[in-house]
């Protein structure tokens, strides 16, 4: 009755928007790309011999092809703790279904077996040649995702000259999709478009495991503090587990052009870089000017404890003595000053 508590609920489906880029080289006014010697006749032609490098001719787009979709529910509850301070629960659930994928339709594939740093693989060998490959983009079976989440949330107003937000988050995401499955670095950006994943059949090998962008923790944490005299003080604090990678290997010998990588096992967090903390703080000092203008100067400290955390991996294959070697680090302790103009 006193109204200090609140239950929410939503469902929603949302269809995907139309992605050009997906199938948008299967168009006819895409013309090939061809590699030569760069070698020309006086009249300006073009010297061979020639070798293709891309073809659009064996690509096509299913006619059943159907919008990828998720189905999203959300359960929240808030209440007021205080007149100053909120709590916050929500739980998420979210699965998507329908998402695209290539198939060869037109070569001919044999499984064989091979062992491959002492595991057996069941993997696709093409036996028809490789003119015989023809890309359908559609819906093949197995390509979908869930996200489970839960959220918990503390929220204090600005009282006693200081204000604050913390926040926990956790989750799981996995399941198998086209340009951010597993067989992505973890520094891929996560999203559910085709790419070229399902041109080799092999690319379903062990891709099924938890998706790239899954981190199971997430804390954060935001407080402003006013020290008076026109100065405030303020604070972000960000932990995140590190994203998932996988152990890979490549297979020669199967009649399929270019180079098959198969995960050696799906991902199943066991292999993940490092976790993410940075620190951020602001000092800021505001000058009152004549009528209702202000004046603020502020200086930002990004990454304030320094955090060299490392965000990928030089090589995921075994045998490669890059293995496993971290790469691309965040970006190091950094001052940003700045000045704003209120009225």
């Amino acid at each position: 009755e006193a109204g200090k508590t609140l239950v929410k609920g939503s469902w929603g489906k949302y269809y995907r928007g139309i992605v050009t880029n997906e199938f948008d080289a299967a168009t006819p006014s895409v013309a090939p790309k061809l590699q030569f010697d760069g070698l020309y006749t006086s009249g300006g032609s073009p010297i061979g011999p020639f070798s293709v490098v891309t073809d659009n001719s064996n690509l096509r787009i299913s006619p059943e092809f159907d919008n990828p979709y998720t189905i999203q529910y959300i359960g929240t509850v808030e209440h007021q703790l205080t007149d100053r301070i909120g709590l916050s629960a929500s739980g998420v659930y979210k699965t998507s279904k329908n998402q695209s994928a290539w198939t060869d339709i037109g070569g001919k594939y044999a499984q064989v077996q091979r062992t491959i740093e002492g595991a057996s693989f069941n993997v696709f060998q093409l036996t028809s040649g490789g003119s015989s490959r023809l890309f359908e983009l559609g819906n093949p079976d197995g390509m979908e995702s869930t996200y489970k989440g839960f959220n918990l949330q503390v929220s204090k107003r600005m009282s006693h000259r200081w204000q604050g937000n913390f926040g926990v988050t956790l989750s799981k995401s996995e399941g198998r999709l086209g340009s951010s499955s597993a067989r992505s670095s973890s520094v891929s950006a996560a999203n559910s478009t085709a790419g070229v994943f399902g041109q080799n059949p092999n690319d379903f090998i062990n891709s099924d495991g938890l998706l790239i962008g899954d981190r199971p923790v997430i804390l954060k944490s935001q407080i402003v503090y006013e020290l008076g005299w026109g100065v405030t003080i303020a604070t972000n604090y960000q932990y995140q587990s590190g994203r998932p990678w996988g152990r890979e290997v490549r297979v020669s010998g199967l009649g399929i052009p270019g180079t098959t990588r198969v995960l050696f096992e799906p991902l199943s967090g066991d292999r993940r870089v490092p976790s993410n903390q940075q620190v951020d703080a602001r000092l800021e000092k505001s000058f009152k000017l004549r009528g209702t203008g202000e004046l603020a100067v502020f200086g930002d400290v990004l990454n304030l404890l320094n955090n060299d955390t490392n965000e990928s991996v030089l090589d995921r294959r075994f045998t490669n003595t890059n293995f496993g070697v971290a790469s691309r680090f965040i970006l190091p302790r950094r001052l940003m000053l700045g000045g704003k103009f209120r009225f």
